[in-house]
């Protein structure tokens, strides 16, 4: 997938100054219609959730490994770890064995394979003061040997990931904002101490950012936690859109926000035309599809969530 504005230039990466066990790469910077185009992705206003037609649900249009991930994993150039420093900075094309670390505004990551060759925190994160990082057609791969604990982990600002495979990892993306969409994210792995969430907030967005996820296929296998996990570690959750997603798995499939020990009140979490499969557990997840959901929350909305055996309505 290309973005208006964008070219990949042929042979402009030079390596720079070597930190740590990463390598600061030099990229050509994009111009100012490539930026724009990055905000207006940022910005897409989603649409209602339509009302589906009862019956069985083809979930086959949902995204799968054949959807996401680098078009051409056999034409990807293997390199070491990568801390990203320079704005708008570009990593297109490459295998990278070790973390890819972003420090800057307006990375993009695409065309990209992050695995590991020893335990590591996490595949790709973007650090506190940094912000507008995009992640599309890219795969994050952990093993049991050589473990990841977060694929995409954010500290900073505006996130989006899509179109992209994560795999093996104990949770897969961790942030409180960000634009979440077409991805496959499957098969966690779960170690002594993990609790294993496909997407997971410990808090609400920063002020002005909303947490948008939608038409991903989210299947935890585990028995425990969650294919998307809100919770209030930091902070109560709120403007969030859980939209046309196929979901599965986890001990609840969905923890939407306010636990029975949560003091504080959840609001304008929108969870609209997803499916859930029983494919996993007969109950969606181990213990049931949803808890922790606040009807009486201000803004909160439940609507025409349904199961993909039947198309009846999933009830939380």
């Amino acid at each position: 997938m290309e973005l208006a504005g964008w070219v990949r230039p042929a042979a402009v990466f030079c390596a720079g100054a070597v930190v740590g066990a990463g390598v600061v790469w030099v990229v050509a910077v994009p111009g100012p219609a490539a930026q724009e185009s990055l905000r207006g992705v940022a910005e897409i206003t989603p649409a209602a959730g339509a009302v589906r037609p009862t019956g069985a649900v083809d979930v086959s249009p949902w995204p799968s490994a054949k959807t996401s991930g680098p078009p051409d994993k056999a034409a990807l150039v293997p390199n070491p770890g990568l801390r990203v420093t320079r704005p708008g900075e570009v990593i297109d094309g490459y295998e990278v064995h070790g973390d890819i670390s972003v420090e800057a505004d307006n990375v993009v990551i695409r065309n990209t394979r992050v695995v590991s060759d020893s335990h590591q925190g996490w595949g790709i994160i973007q650090r506190e003061g940094a912000g507008g990082l995009v992640i599309e057609n890219s795969e994050i791969v952990s093993t049991p040997t050589h473990k990841i604990d977060q694929g995409v982990l954010n500290f900073g600002g505006m996130l989006t990931v899509r179109k992209t495979e994560i795999s093996g990892t104990a949770d897969g993306v961790v942030t409180p904002h960000g634009l979440i969409e077409a991805n496959f994210i499957h098969d966690p792995s779960a170690g002594k101490d993990d609790h294993v969430d496909l997407i997971q907030a410990g808090s609400g967005p920063a002020a002005g950012l909303k947490l948008v996820i939608r038409n991903n296929t989210l299947l935890n296998q585990q028995e425990q936690t969650s294919a998307v996990g809100l919770f209030q570690d930091f902070g109560a959750p709120h403007d969030v859109l859980i939209e046309n997603n196929l979901l599965g798995g986890g001990g609840y499939t969905v923890y939407a926000g306010r636990g029975a020990q949560d003091k504080r009140a959840t609001s304008d979490i929108r969870i609209i035309g997803n499916v859930w499969t029983r494919d996993l557990f007969p109950k969606g997840g181990r213990w049931g599809p949803v808890v922790g959901w606040e009807a009486s929350g201000k803004g909160n909305e439940w609507r025409n969530n349904v199961w993909a055996d039947s198309g009846k309505p999933v009830e939380p």
